[in-house]
């Protein structure tokens, strides 16, 4: 799956909010990560709330990275973390 299908999905659910389908366990209970769908059976779509600001987070199983969207005011920035096992 590309990067790019991935990042327009995160730009996709964040003009909506979309019911998450679970919430996820966290070592903080004060800290809320809700899990939105899977997509292609490979990507799994996270959601967390930082303050006001909505993060979209995306794993992929086959994939050495997260990708995330981060609101700045009206536009967005996205941004690629590599994974270091």
């Amino acid at each position: 799956m590309s990067m790019r299908y991935l990042l327009l999905s995160l730009l996709v659910l964040g003009g909506c909010k979309v019911l998450p389908e679970a919430k996820v366990e966290t070592s903080n209970s004060d800290f809320v990560v809700e899990r939105l769908g899977v997509i292609e059976g490979d990507c799994i779509v996270y959601r967390f709330l930082d303050q006001t600001t909505n993060h979209y987070v995306v794993r992929c199983k086959n994939n050495e990275q997260t990708t995330s969207t981060i609101q700045q005011g009206k536009s967005t920035r996205s941004e690629t973390i590599q994974t270091i096992r």
